[in-house]
């Protein structure tokens, strides 16, 4: 990516990524490579997709002042992973961070996505519908 002008770097970053996935590149170095100096939409498509830990995810968001988009996106990969609990840990967190209208956009995919046990588990734990 040095080389990649300026205006066309972050379409550039997205195709890579999604390249690199189709590839089947592990989730975990792609994500810690592509995520190392912000967000992008191919991130999404990556956790989503469960090839990325959560914890890999949490671990990015440690100390960001977008910590609960982080964890949000986490919650993503835990579902997409089949880990209820985790999600719900990583939806409660993020709900009770001091900008949890980051993770609105994650609470609300998943939300649509879960059946009726999880969503009333989030209920029970205080994460917002929307």
């Amino acid at each position: 990516m040095r080389f990649v002008p300026e205006e066309v770097w972050y379409q550039r970053l997205r195709n890579t990524t999604e390249v690199l996935m189709r590839l089947g590149c592990d989730g975990n170095v792609l994500f810690r490579c592509t995520a190392r100096i912000g967000m992008h939409s191919g991130i999404f498509d990556l956790a989503k997709s469960g090839m990325v830990d959560p914890d890999v995810i949490e671990e990015r968001g440690a100390g960001s002042g977008a910590r609960a988009t982080w964890l949000g996106l986490a919650a993503q990969a835990a579902l997409a992973r089949g880990d209820r609990f985790a999600v719900i840990r990583y939806l409660r967190e993020a709900s009770r961070d001091r900008d949890a209208f980051l993770a609105w956009a994650s609470i609300n995919e998943i939300r649509q996505e879960a059946d009726e046990a999880l969503n009333a588990e989030l209920d029970k734990v205080g994460v917002p519908q929307m």
